[in-house]
């Protein structure tokens, strides 16, 4: 039987692996988790790492296999097994397909998967965990971290914490002397960056750890992987839109993504796959050189070098210089790739560290349930919409400017709400995210331009928020108009989201304290 405890638990639910890891009290210390028959063993440098491959496999019968399980069955590449769930989950992709007999999303495979990791966990440690923190990308929207925090029901409480921070945390942030550290995270289907700077209060414990920058870019080894099989496909004549390239696709992804990691320890390997159905056998010998040449095609290292240009020009408006960074710290599995590493030592040379790439985010998401606190920062802007007094128009009152860092220790700022007509009793609290828009669109080709309407205009520059749910504050008595009813004080809480606590100015009662309203990015 599962006991009750206060046991913290990290999970770092990712594109091609997941890990888990615990806080140990006895020695304090994160320690990540081996799950019996989940769990595979990857060596690097001599270290034992433990992962478990974000895959589930239905046999039929309502049964299924998860993680090892389904490598040791060879069925990764099987029509009924799940892979890359993170990736159709952040994209709340409506894509589905039917397993043995039922229609399936692959929201709901992941959901399975999870909880499955969750179950096996409580059981192999006997306790079921009191608080779980969960890792996201750094621009994850809103329904990827909601949809994580429905579908791990198995805690009391939960935080959610960006991947690249979690990482800098992981490798010890205390260890280098209140110095920046810039963190390279490449995995399955984006790279995150973020420079982070440990602030000492007490030596004696863990420092904060407090965000200056970050950035994210939608690459991941999944790409890599379909570039290596399209081009194993033009190699052996197979036409990428041809009924036998649909036949072996997902075989051959499946082959590639293992020959990438073959050329990560090797100068050359080969990829054989046959076609089920008429038996012909696609293979072929890719070099790393020849590697390298795909990723160059593909602007990997462009893009990579615009990424950190970003994150380093966004430090730089805070102060901090690119000179003044102490490590570049390297995670994920993309980062074992050698042309990679040396698009970031050529760079930035001996402070690259390349020590526990895929457990350092667990096991830094598990030291912030441990005590050690994180300072963050909003990446956008956001206003709260509400009538003008004489004319009656819309304006815009921002409430939470572009790097309002959090938790807030106090109100970020506050509003009182005037009535708009007598007898009025409910009122309408609208959020709304603020880009900078673009006043022009394209039409037809490159070189038209037209100019947008202010109706458009606004309506892509302000995006509502809480359509669904923004009146929640009732006047009893009614309001008359003009009557400036509700006092309303702003704050942003551990887990990024808006939360009010509303007093009513006539009654005096106090009607909402700390209520959350939206989740920021």
């Amino acid at each position: 039987m599962v006991a009750e405890s206060t046991l913290n638990v990290a999970i770092d639910f990712g594109t091609s692996n997941t890990v888990v890891s615990v806080w140990d009290k006895a020695s304090n210390q994160s320690r990540p988790i081996y799950i019996p028959n989940l769990s595979r063993i990857v060596k690097h440098a001599g270290t034992e790492m433990y992962v478990v491959p974000s895959l589930i496999h239905f046999t039929g019968a309502g049964k299924f296999k998860v993680g090892e399980e389904v490598r040791k069955l060879n069925a990764e590449a099987s029509p009924n097994t799940f892979k890359r769930m993170k990736s159709y989950v952040r994209e709340n992709s409506p894509v589905s397909r039917v397993v043995h007999g039922q229609r399936m999303f692959h929201q709901d495979a992941a959901k399975l998967f999870l909880k499955t990791i969750t179950d096996r966990l409580c059981a192999e440690l006997r306790s079921r965990p009191a608080n779980i923190a969960i890792t996201v990308p750094v621009d994850a929207f809103e329904a990827y971290n909601k949809w994580l925090l429905d579908n791990l029901d198995s805690a009391e409480s939960f935080r959610l914490i960006d991947e690249p921070v979690a990482a800098a945390l992981g490798y010890g942030v205390r260890s280098v002397d209140s110095a920046p550290l810039m963190v390279f995270d490449f995995g399955g289907g984006t790279v995150d960056l973020a420079v982070v700077v440990p602030e000492f209060v007490n030596s004696d414990k863990y420092p904060t750890c407090r965000v200056i920058a970050k950035a994210g870019l939608e690459l991941g080894g999944e790409d890599i992987d379909e570039w290596l099989a399209r081009e194993v496909l033009r190699r052996c004549n197979v036409k990428q839109e041809s009924a036998e390239a649909e036949e072996i696709w997902q075989i051959l992804v499946h082959e590639c993504q293992q020959l990438k990691e073959k050329l990560s320890v090797k100068e050359v390997a080969s990829i054989l796959v046959m076609n089920p159905t008429t038996g012909r056998v696609i293979e072929s010998s890719v070099t790393r050189a020849e590697f390298e040449k795909i990723l160059h095609a593909n602007g990997v290292f462009q893009q990579i070098t615009q990424c950190i240009n970003s994150v380093l020009r966004k430090a730089a408006e805070r102060g901090f210089a690119e000179g003044d960074l102490a490590r570049v710290i390297m995670v994920g599995g993309g980062s074992l790739i050698p042309a990679v590493q040396n698009c970031l030592t050529g760079r930035f040379g001996a402070r690259v560290l390349l020590e526990n790439p895929l457990e350092a985010v667990a096991k830094g998401a598990t030291m912030l349930l441990a005590g050690v606190q994180c300072v963050d920062y909003i990446q956008h802007c956001y206003a709260v919409k509400s009538r003008s007094g004489a004319a009656g128009a819309y304006e815009y009152h921002v409430i939470v400017p572009s790097g309002t860092a959090y938790p807030s220790a106090s109100a970020i700022a506050e509003k009182q709400f005037r009535a708009t007509t007598d007898g009025q009793t409910k009122f309408g609290l609208e959020i709304f995210e603020i880009s900078l828009g673009a006043e022009t669109e394209l039409q037809s080709s490159p070189s038209k331009l037209a100019k947008l309407s202010q109706q458009e205009l606004e309506k892509r520059r302000y995006s509502f928020l809480n359509a669904d749910s923004a009146t929640f504050i009732f006047a009893d008595p009614p309001a008359m108009r003009g009557e400036s009813r509700f006092k309303v004080e702003f704050f942003l809480d551990e887990n990024r989201r808006l939360v009010i606590t509303s007093r009513d100015l006539k009654t005096g009662r106090l009607l909402h304290t700390f209520h959350p309203i939206i989740k920021l990015r």
